[in-house]
């Protein structure tokens, strides 16, 4: 455990996915690092168990039928970002977050074999959920430019591997980008950047 550094991992990155043989999760306490990981580095996706494709097409229908979170709960997000400035003081910026299209969320939870299946047989299950966590960002982001004086409001989604998209550009362009891009001119509406990051090649 003592070989696995920040440092290492930085150099060959998402590559070591599929060959990395550590623990489930863990933490290393280090010197210059406190390194943690979970299943993503082995691509345990879903848990221990690996859902089955009619269990992730139902989780699927789920996170598409899910509520919008409750103002209370908002607001009680953009007052811990207030929160965390405050002890940070004026020369960090920490700013919110808002999941565009959770994206990263849908297929990590039930692994990409199963998803690229869906993707095939069952494409408007994967619209659904997406609309419904693009509408989920699009509440908190009317909650920010209402709550939050800041400059920035950051998204993200890891759609890269080392070489290329996990996804084609094509379908994110037609599937995830247009959600994004709501969200995105809604964070400018507000007066405010729109911050975007991605892992991998994109």
């Amino acid at each position: 455990m003592e070989k696995i550094t920040a440092q290492a991992y930085n150099t060959v990155g998402i590559d070591m996915i599929r060959s990395m043989m550590i623990p489930k999760w863990g933490l290393v306490k280090g010197e210059l690092y406190d390194i943690q990981w979970d299943g993503y580095l082995n691509w345990k996706v879903g848990g221990d168990r690996a859902l089955s494709l009619d269990e992730a097409c139902e989780y699927l229908k789920r996170s598409a039928d899910s509520p919008l979170e409750s103002k209370e709960l908002l607001l009680n997000r953009i007052n811990e970002v207030k929160r965390i400035q405050r002890i940070l003081g004026e020369e960090t910026l920490f700013v919110p977050q808002v999941s565009a299209s959770c994206l990263e969320g849908l297929y990590h939870r039930m692994g990409l074999d199963n998803f690229s299946v869906i993707m095939y047989e069952s494409p408007d299950l994967i619209d659904a959920a997406l609309d419904t966590n693009m509408n989920k960002a699009l509440a908190m982001t009317e909650m920010i430019n209402d709550e939050y004086d800041g400059p920035v409001v950051h998204c993200s989604d890891d759609l890269g591997m080392k070489n290329t998209t996990i996804f084609s550009p094509s379908w994110l362009r037609e599937h995830v980008f247009p959600k994004v891009k709501v969200v995105a001119d809604k964070i400018k509406e507000g007066g405010k950047f729109f911050s975007f990051h991605s892992c991998g090649n994109v």
